[in-house]
């Protein structure tokens, strides 16, 4: 079901997690987990049913079954979606979110290097920065 629906990006979503918008996810043992280690793009599901997609700034271990994880090739392009925005998930093999990677725009380049003079705060607002999010390719 979690693959085969239509999500939205949640107006109460945050820099500690992307709240998804859909169908209710329900839980067949019950929500409450031993805490365990989480990642940056790992989806959990609360209680609610709603999943969250753990951002930058999320708990280093949470206590909700973990469904899915986002590729890290993918986590870029996921950080930059704004609420009301509609995504589509997809299930990856491990070898093909390898070749994902392999074949990624920062895979042969090397990160650019800024002076402190063009980092700005004029500059950071503009590509809007927050932990974790900007790259030096951008």
């Amino acid at each position: 079901m979690f693959l085969d629906s239509d999500w939205k990006i949640s107006a109460t979503s945050d820099r500690m997690g992307y709240r998804l918008e859909g169908p209710v996810i329900k839980h067949l043992h019950g929500h409450n987990i031993v805490s365990d280690g989480t990642v940056n793009g790992s989806i959990q599901v609360p209680g609610n049913g709603a999943p969250i997609v753990l951002m930058p700034d999320r708990g280093t271990s949470g206590g909700y079954p973990k469904i899915a994880s986002l590729i890290d090739i993918d986590h870029r392009a996921f950080a930059k979606l704004r609420p009301g925005d509609a995504l589509i998930l997809e299930r990856l093999s491990m070898e093909e979110a390898g070749a994902e990677r392999a074949s990624g725009p920062q895979a042969d380049a090397a990160p650019k290097r800024r002076t402190a003079a063009q980092l700005s705060s004029e500059f950071l607002l503009s590509v809007n920065s927050i932990s974790g999010v900007w790259g030096g390719d951008d």
